[in-house]
């Protein structure tokens, strides 16, 4: 302790000049190893903020902050529409990779500076409260141009005559419909139907509520296409989507994203008269306005189908609102799935946004069973008695959790391939004096009390057979003898067996083979029927033919 230097009160500034003359003394220039390593603006220390060779300017232009920030795919109106003040000064700093200087108004200036950016940012009315800083909202040009493409695409190609088909036709298809399905529509479905392909419309959108049958709408236009030559096809934002739609109504169908990426490749539309946007809502504003552009360079008809009381956009939307408004299209108002009137009524309300409401309403009717954790979401879906292992796919209240267990099929035991049996219904079925065994993936079998089964130890009160000497058979008809290959002459020359007896023989014991009774059998060896067989040392009568 006595070599210990003493502690000295240094502040931050005689700390830096420290390492500055250290750094001196290694380096020579420090000014240029601090540009070459971190190019940034200049330090507390205030030395020259020079950029190292090649590394650019400290803060980026206006111009690129404007186009990372704005960026359509992953920038601030990549999920909305607008945007406001603060959320864009947030962005702005997130996007200076070496950061910013210490004046606290840079930051604002810089923002304001990208706001002056032509082509992006544009300001829009401010909604709520005006007491809070930095409220202003914004929304960005390409979104106001997608919305004016599809309103001026919706009015131009207003009644236009586009794949119009007669009344007569679309009753035809109708009537063709209700034969082969063995049912008849409602009259607004009637009404939907004979809209769509009568109507000439280029754009047309139809509201269809939860049930209301839209794929079944869809069958019926598509046999009234049909019936004209008309080629048709169906866009969806899924995949999966895309193949109900076909399996449903028999329209070919494809993801959004596929169909963009036709018309960006230069095909798009060409050959397709009816476009069907199956859950049109869904579709953001900006792809919406690619695809109506291309129909209407193709002349193809596009019709919209969905309901913007329930599924929304990821992106930006409200296209699908603006065009049903625009076209005066039908509304189907009719839950043709659900038969119960409470889940209708439920159903109902939760078009209006009252979802606590709705939910509720389930619940009362028994719809809804809440659950805190998966085990016992698991007891209320599968009955008693169902398994002995968490079911597969019990619900999405238990979905997420006990992901690594296993997870055997419902309405099976694990280990068994059979029904689901509770041992009390399986000892009412066994015959008396039966144990009910189960086995890893076998079926269950039956065991006597006391019977040695194969693969385990034998039962109590069971004898092991004795091992046979030699020159003897083995006690019992089923039992056989098994040689193993191990050294020894074997009597007739043949090297490498031994003889039957020896300590190299296993017997293999087995369930007794079943043959004809003692009777029978006599009766047969007199007819000549079955050869007598010789014990070991015995002999045959003559004129009897050996085994």
């Amino acid at each position: 302790m006595a070599t210990k230097r003493d502690k000295l009160d240094v502040d931050a500034t005689t700390m830096r000049d420290s390492w500055r003359r250290r750094a001196e003394t290694v380096v020579g220039d420090v000014d240029a190893m601090v540009a070459a390593a971190a190019p940034g603006p200049p330090g507390p220390d205030g030395c020259a903020g020079l950029d190292g060779p090649g590394t650019g300017p400290r803060i980026p232009p206006p111009g690129d902050i404007a186009a990372v920030v704005f960026d359509p795919k992953e920038g601030l109106t990549a999920n909305d529409k607008t945007f406001s003040r603060a959320q864009l000064l947030a962005a702005v700093a997130n996007a200076l990779e070496f950061g910013i200087d210490a004046d606290p108004d840079g930051l604002e200036r810089l923002v304001d500076d990208v706001l002056e950016v032509e082509g992006y940012a544009v300001r829009v009315p401010t909604l709520g409260s005006t007491v809070l800083s930095s409220i202003d909202r914004y929304t960005t040009q390409d979104i106001l141009d997608a919305e004016e493409t599809v309103r001026a695409q919706t009015l131009e190609r207003f009644d236009t005559g586009a794949v119009q088909l007669t009344g007569n036709r679309a009753a035809a298809a109708i009537d063709v419909f209700q034969v082969a399905a063995g049912f008849e529509l409602s009259a607004e479905q009637q009404a939907a139907v004979a809209r769509v392909l009568t109507a000439g419309h280029g754009i047309d959108a139809l509201v269809d509520v939860a049930g209301a049958g839209k794929s079944t709408l869809m069958e019926a236009c598509r046999i009234g296409w049909d019936a004209t030559g008309t080629t048709y096809a169906g866009a969806t934002l899924a995949a999966v989507a895309a193949k109900q739609l076909h399996d449903a109504s028999g329209i070919p169908a494809r993801t959004v994203a596929a169909w963009l990426g036709e018309i960006e490749n230069g095909s798009g539309l060409r050959g397709v008269d009816v476009l069907v946007v199956d859950e049109a809502t869904m579709v953001d504003d900006r792809a919406a306005a690619v695809l109506l552009g291309e129909a209407a360079r193709t002349g193809t008809k596009v019709v919209g189908i969905g309901d913007h009381l329930q599924l929304q956009a990821i992106g930006p939307g409200g296209w699908f609102k603006e065009t049903h408004r625009l076209v005066n299209g039908l509304t189907l108002t009719e839950n043709r799935r659900q038969e119960d009137a409470a889940e209708r009524a439920a159903l109902d309300v939760w078009r209006t946004g009252n979802h606590e409401l709705a939910l509720r309403m389930l619940a009362e009717g028994g719809r809804i069973h809440p659950a805190e954790t998966a085990d016992e979401a698991r007891s209320q879906i599968l009955p008693p008695g169902a398994g002995r292992g968490p079911a597969r796919g019990a619900g999405p209240a238990c979905r997420g959790e006990g992901q690594a267990a296993a997870r055997p099929r419902p309405g099976r035991c694990r280990g068994t391939r059979g029904p689901v049996l509770d041992e009390a219904h399986l000892r009412r079925r066994l015959p008396p004096g039966a144990e009910p065994a189960h086995r890893r993936g076998r079926p269950a079998r039956h065991r006597r009390r006391g019977q040695r089964h194969r693969g385990g130890e034998p039962g109590p009160g069971t004898r092991r057979a004795p091992r046979p000497r030699a020159g003897h058979r083995p006690a019992h008809p089923g039992a056989a003898v098994r040689r193993r290959g191990r050294g020894g002459p074997r009597p007739g020359g043949r090297p490498g067996r031994h003889r039957p007896g020896t300590s190299g023989d296993r017997v293999r014991r087995g369930r007794p083979r079943r043959g004809p009774r003692p009777a029978a059998r006599q009766a047969r060896r007199e007819r000549g029927q079955e050869p007598h067989r010789a014990a070991p040392g015995g002999h045959v009568p003559e004129g009897v033919p050996r085994s």
